[in-house]
């Protein structure tokens, strides 16, 4: 039976688990925050490109006349059940019905909150993108009717043009039911489009692997990189940078800019979405989107 495990950090216990649900600090859920939708893209960005956020981790990245969205979730539970699970906390930052024709989106490992079916089957029927993800999704999602799918192992590179891909590290893990942790791979993307690159890290905590894809890989121009679902830390570092640990991850990627996200769409833990951009927003660095909000300019 194939399992994968981190490089670094080991995975946490059920013992863990059950400690952190037993002890966890109760707090009022916050109320659903009315967003301003963004307008309807253009269908297509050739020139330069444009990263509209639109909830979570996922990412509308017009680049080079292809529009990629990553982790997409639509759904208004990240959850196998429907009336039960974590609830969204405002509508997605770009209404389904204005998303322009997608051509590929990036999966990066199979948890509800990055992983939700029902909005794949819907991108499916209505634009039928390739999805790129990690080792063992492949075989999960074609029971369900997703075909056009890619798996790539760490460090495999997949050309699709204009880009190439490549699954990087990432210190989490994988599971849709607790029978099957661990058995399909997580990871992150970068991607290269000529001397122009991004990485979008999916969902990881911090580790030595972002040195080494600035070493192997080159530093990108634009980094996606998660700052929320941090707190308590004892429970949640093994799995998710805190805003610090982010901070620290651009730096040893040494790239230009980078975009926080994996915040404000889900109670996942102790810590506010407030909190999390407190600790990041001076970083002169950064580019805070709001959902809804866009970054263009005319190249990486």
């Amino acid at each position: 039976m194939t399992r994968f495990y981190n490089l670094e950090n080991p995975d946490r216990s059920f013992v863990q688990v059950i400690k952190w649900l037993a002890t966890r600090k109760k707090k009022k859920r916050p109320a659903y925050k009315q967003i301003k939708l963004a307008k309807k893209p253009r269908s297509k960005v050739e020139s330069g490109f444009k990263i509209t956020f639109v909830n979570h981790s996922t990412l509308l990245i017009q680049w080079q006349g292809k529009n990629i969205l990553t982790d997409p979730i639509y759904s208004k539970r990240a959850s196998p059940f429907r009336y039960l699970g974590p609830k969204r906390l405002h509508a997605p930052g770009i209404s389904f019905d204005q998303l322009p024709p997608i051509d590929i989106i990036l999966l990066s490992h199979n948890h509800y909150d990055h992983m939700d079916l029902p909005t794949l089957e819907a991108l499916r029927d209505r634009f039928d993108p390739l999805i790129i993800t990690g080792l063992g999704n492949k075989a999960y999602l074609k029971k369900h009717h997703l075909l056009h799918v890619k798996e790539l192992a760490w460090w495999e590179t997949y050309k699709k043009a204009p880009f190439e891909v490549t699954f990087t590290p990432a210190e989490h893990f994988s599971a849709r039911w607790p029978w099957d942790k661990n058995k399909t791979l997580w990871g992150g993307f970068f991607l290269r489009a000529g001397e122009e690159t991004l990485y979008f890290a999916g969902d990881t905590g911090y580790g030595q692997f972002f040195k080494k894809i600035a070493h192997t890989l080159g530093s990108p121009d634009l980094s996606l990189l998660p700052i929320g679902a941090f707190k308590p830390r004892w429970f949640m570092q093994p799995a998710h940078m805190s805003p610090e640990e982010a901070r620290k991850a651009f730096r040893d990627l040494k790239g230009k800019r980078w975009i926080p996200i994996h915040f404000g769409t889900f109670n996942l833990s102790d810590d506010t979405a407030e909190e999390a951009l407190n600790l990041v927003k001076e970083d002169p660095a950064i580019i805070i989107l709001q959902p809804g909000d866009s970054y263009e300019a005319n190249g990486l």
